[in-house]
């Protein structure tokens, strides 16, 4: 017994053994021995109890001194402080036993049995301790680090901050965790920092909050933002607002509920990932691979970019894309190159384009209006105008176009009908045929020409038809006929003037191949048009053909040799000299001594004298100061005619129709009235003594008789 008292009398020299009666016996005379003796009395009656827990004792010190090998018992031992550096432990039954503060780094503790152990302050890292029982082991203060776990048992009662027990591993900072199985696991605020996670199975693991940078990951892996990020990673509900996602491998990740607002998504693989309700908002992309399962209404995925409302693509290359109907509503497209990308139907709803390169880009359709647009570019019909831009076969109907640069712009095959310009500079590569930009207009067929300033434009060659609107001024020799453009050189093939007038117009080099031309009045047009429909002559300044509208035309002199006039308007025409003989006249026309006669033929002064008018229609025709002298007109109808200072001697008018003329100091001097009508005539002044029907006579100058009014 290590302290137990001596229990023989030093103090007198004598060695005779002290019991308990002794010392009563001793105790009224010597007190310090009757101490003595009651303390050897306790020891003895100590030593005498404790024979058999000394044994057992000395059994277990036998056993706890054991070498530390596989399978040893230590269960209960008193190991504090003890020294098992790289030990080979496996399967050691250490149950209960103190190891606190001990050495374990490096020890092999696989299978062991740790269960109840005391480990607090312990050493163990990099230790191994794959299939260990730790329940209820104490393990606060521990070191942990480079720890190999797997298949763990149990629960500890303790565990050093910061680590936690996940599905079988102990899970801290530069745990061993390579190859661990974590799948479906949640490693919400752990700390990874300088863990060894290389290939570990990380599919569906749940986390946030996760502190430090792990020394290695899966391939495809990160930590973003206290999430580790991967292919399959569960991100239900992430915050990634603003997040540095480049790169980032989220293959079938479930994302649902997660906030990419403002984040940086270039070059990640979506593959097989559902983003059906993300929060997209101001993302940037490019480069992004793989397929996602779904996107957010509005969105799309196209060449790499994640393109819908709100996203950020300022400064991105969709050159050559096929953008079709994609939503750009609210997105960032400051920078970006759209050059020959297709957009049509897309929504630029309040999208930002300022400095986006457009050039070449095909567009139609359109919806919204952008927030801003290069300069010098226009949202007009649907399309996207400026420098540079790809109408080819656009509907520009009704489009302004005014103001803008349209230096190589393809219009080629475009329709610009009531297209309205002005102040427009450049030089496109293309306009449809027949048009041309001249002057900072762009004049074609339908083109809006209301206002135009055209007297200095060059318009040889120019198509034109239904144009609306009236320009201000026009170039000389030009003008605007039945809504087309008629002048030197315009191409009017085909075009339908009919009931235009082209007076005073140049027809130098026009080509009116095909040309409708009924009822085209004219006169005074100049030049030789390269063509004209069949039928059709320019003659003495006028369109003469079939259908011509040649009222009051002056044809004094004319050759009308083989001329078709068949349905011409000839009311108020005057002639005279004509030469030749036409192949065809409108009904109750004539050519008779190189006069056109006809009703409402212009024959004032003409010299008609003994010409054959049997059967002649002169209805309403001006005969005023005509002479008709000895003119056989038996038949003829003057109805209306002005006949006022006409010279009528001795002309033939037997059964003339003479209602409603005016012979005002007309010339009768010998005329056959006999038969003649003469119901509503006017006179007075009439020179002369005519033969008149019965009931009719000539008084003072005026013929009298049934129903006539006196001149």
């Amino acid at each position: 017994m290590g302290n137990a008292p001596e229990c023989t009398d030093k103090q007198h020299g004598s060695a005779r053994q002290t019991d308990g009666s002794a010392a009563t016996r001793l105790g009224a005379s010597r007190p310090h021995l009757r101490r003595l003796a009651l303390a050897c009395s306790v020891v003895l009656a100590l030593a005498t109890a404790s024979v058999p827990a000394a044994s057992a004792a000395a059994r277990r010190t036998t056993r706890c001194e054991h070498t530390p090998v596989p399978k040893v018992d230590l269960a209960g031992c008193d190991l504090a402080g003890a020294n098992f550096a790289k030990a080979n432990l496996t399967g050691a039954d250490l149950a209960g036993a103190n190891l606190s503060k001990s050495h374990l780094t490096g020890a092999h503790l696989r299978n062991a049995n740790l269960a109840g152990a005391n480990l607090n302050g312990a050493d163990m890292r990099t230790a191994n301790l794959v299939g260990t029982n730790i329940a209820r082991t104490r393990l606060s203060g521990a070191k942990l680090g480079g720890v190999a776990t797997r298949a763990l048992h149990g629960e500890p009662a303790t565990l050093p901050r910061p680590w936690t027990l996940v599905r079988g591993y102990l899970v801290g900072p530069a745990a061993d965790l390579a190859s661990a199985n974590l799948r479906n696991a949640s490693l919400v605020g752990v700390d990874l920092a300088r863990a060894r996670l290389g290939g570990a199975t990380l599919a569906g693991v749940a986390s946030s909050a996760v502190h430090g940078t792990p020394a290695s990951l899966p391939p495809g892996w990160s930590v973003v933002r206290g999430h580790l990020v991967g292919p399959g990673a569960n991100l239900a509900g992430a915050d990634f607002s603003g997040a540095d996602l480049s790169g980032a491998d989220l293959a079938g990740a479930n994302v649902t509920g997660a906030n990419f607002t403002g984040a940086d998504l270039l070059d990640a693989n979506l593959d097989q990932t559902s983003l059906l309700g993300v929060v997209l908002t101001g993302v940037t992309s490019g480069g992004v691979t793989g397929t996602p399962t779904s996107l957010p209404v509005g969105w799309s995925l196209s060449g790499g970019y994640l393109v819908g409302p709100g996203a950020h693509l300022g400064s991105l290359n969709f050159a050559g894309a096929n953008l079709t109907g994609y939503n750009f509503s609210g997105d960032d497209l400051a920078g970006a190159n759209f050059g020959s990308a297709t957009l049509t139907g897309a929504n630029f709803t309040g999208a930002q384009l300022a400095g986006a390169n457009l050039t070449g880009a095909t567009t139609g359709g359109l919806v919204g209006t952008p927030s801003s647009l290069p300069s010098g570019w226009r949202l007009t019909a649907g399309y996207l105008v400026g420098p540079g831009a790809n109408l080819t076969a656009a509907n520009l109907t009704g489009a302004n176009l005014s103001g803008l640069d349209l230096t190589g712009t393809s219009f080629t095959g475009a329709t610009l009908t009531g297209v309205q310009s002005g102040g427009t500079t450049g030089s496109p590569t293309g306009l449809p045929t027949g048009w041309v930009l001249t002057t900072g207009y762009l004049v074609g067929p339908g083109a809006n020409l209301s206002g135009a300033n055209l007297a200095s434009a060059q318009l040889a060659g120019v198509s034109s038809g239904q144009i609306t609107g009236v320009p201000t001024s026009l170039p000389s020799g030009w003008a605007l006929a039945g809504g087309y453009l008629v002048g030197p050189g315009a191409n009017l093939s085909g075009a339908n003037l009919a009931g235009a007038s082209v007076a005073g117009v140049s027809l130098a080099g026009t080509n009116l191949t095909g040309a409708t031309l009924s009822g085209v009045s004219s006169g005074g047009v100049s030049g030789a048009p390269a063509a004209l429909p069949s039928g059709w002559t320019l003659a003495g300044g006028y369109l003469v053909g079939p259908g011509a509208n040649l009222t009051n035309a002056d044809l004094a002199g004319l050759d009308v040799t083989n001329l078709n006039l068949s349905g011409a308007t000839l009311a108020g025409v005057s002639s005279g000299d004509l030469v030749g003989t036409p192949s065809a006249l409108p009904s109750g026309w004539s050519v008779v001594s190189g006069y056109l006669v006809g009703p409402g033929a212009n024959l004032g002064g003409a010299l008609l004298e003994g010409a054959d008018l049997v059967g002649a229609d002169l209805t309403g025709a001006n005969l005023t100061g005509a002479n008709l002298a000895d003119a056989n007109a038996p038949t003829t109808n003057f109805t209306g005619a002005g006949l006022s200072a006409t010279n009528l001697t001795n002309a033939d008018l037997y059964s003339a129709n003479l209602s409603g003329a005016t012979l005002t100091s007309a010339d009768l001097a010998g005329t056959n009235l006999a038969h003649a009508t003469l119901a509503g005539i006017v006179s007075g002044g009439i020179a002369g003594s005519p033969l008149l029907p019965a009931g009719y006579a000539l008084s003072s100058g005026s013929i009298t008789g049934p129903d006539i009014g006196v001149g």
